[in-house]
């Protein structure tokens, strides 16, 4: 295996060309030629699912790791060859070459955690380098021979003469899934106190089935599923007590959010989670004032993606007694089913 170390010059007629809108010149032009009798590769790694980094093959033979955002230059000689990967299961893509053309080639991990390849168009090739790192500082040379050593540089646009596969539609480009991202998430739904009989203020006091349940979440999503964030949701429950007084009880829960999300499939998103915070009522009617205490919940659900929209279900069960500043204990505390929708930026 022979390598070649990068240089800066390169750099320089490609950033003016950028700065200033003029062509850029062949590779030949830039001091970075393709080695005599090799075709260049660039895989360029997209998102890597629940992998920190994945290899990379050509005809079966390890010639390095890739994480994502990044690419692996490869000399090769012409011919036929075999680019191919591994996630939990492997997939490879024909790719013939011709001795001093250059190749573009994007590789990811999908929501399977199955490896995807796709031959990118020169124009395609570069704008997708632009936007990744080198995985090391040099050209990974493969196949019978030793190229003399030749700096290398950013790649810039040369001839292809392999077939160009179409481009990606632009819903499959911009899909946050398998890369760290914002999503908020609003839900509504059903919601049953655990404890719809209490005494309070020294009555007995029975609640009704709350209504009007609303909630939102913006939480960080982390390509390998784990979710964080913040959640705010609440209800209403009217009341009646002994005597015939009646009132509302209003409840507010702010929590902090951990979740898994497991990618069965490319749409389908099943969750586990925990949540840690603090509830509150105000109370109205022929009892007034307020409560607050801990509160705690655990969750399950799943989430159906359409590109940066999903549609959220929620099964979840709280935990939260409340207490005013006399002592007094109101349990706010049941089980939800929520529905709502997902946009992931």
């Amino acid at each position: 295996m022979c390598i070649f170390k990068a240089t800066w010059r390169g750099f320089v007629p490609v950033l003016l060309a950028g700065l200033f809108g003029l062509p850029i010149a062949a590779a030949s032009d830039m001091g970075v030629p393709v080695p005599p009798g090799k075709a260049l590769i660039y895989v360029i790694q997209g998102e890597t699912g629940n992998f920190t980094s994945v290899s990379v093959f050509i005809d079966g033979r390890n010639i390095g790791r890739v994480k994502a955002n990044s690419y692996l230059a490869v000399a090769a000689d012409p011919g036929m060859h075999q680019l191919s990967s591994a996630g939990v299961s492997t997939a490879s893509i024909p790719i013939s070459l011709d001795a001093g053309s250059r190749y573009y080639v994007s590789q990811r991990i999908n929501a399977q955690s199955a490896p995807e390849f796709r031959l990118l168009s020169v124009s395609e090739g570069q704008q997708l380098l632009a936007r990744t790192t080198s995985a090391r500082d040099d050209v990974v040379v493969v196949g019978p021979g030793s190229p003399v050593r030749t700096p290398t540089a950013a790649p810039v646009s040369q001839s292809v003469t392999a077939p160009v596969s179409r481009p990606a539609p632009d819903s499959e480009r911009s899909r946050p899934a398998g890369r760290d991202h914002v999503a908020v998430i609003l839900k509504t739904g059903a919601y049953s106190l655990s404890n719809a009989t209490q005494n309070v203020v020294s009555l007995d006091t029975t609640f009704k089935a709350p209504s009007s349940v609303l909630g939102g979440e913006v939480e960080y999503q982390f390509a390998n599923g784990f979710a964080v964030g913040g959640e705010l949701f609440g209800y209403k429950s009217s009341f009646t007590q002994t005597g015939g007084s009646s009132g509302t009880m209003t409840v507010s829960f702010v929590l902090l959010n951990a979740k898994k999300y497991f990618a069965v499939t490319r749409m389908l998103r099943p969750f586990v989670g925990v949540g840690v915070g603090r509830a509150g009522t105000g109370f109205s009617g022929s009892v007034t004032g307020s409560t607050t205490g801990s509160a705690t919940k655990f969750m399950g659900g799943l989430e159906l993606r359409f590109d940066n929209v999903g549609l959220y279900l929620e099964l979840n069960s709280v935990g939260a007694d409340t207490k005013d500043t006399a002592g007094q204990t109101v349990k706010v505390g049941g089980t939800g089913k929520f529905v709502g929708v997902s946009v992931h930026f």
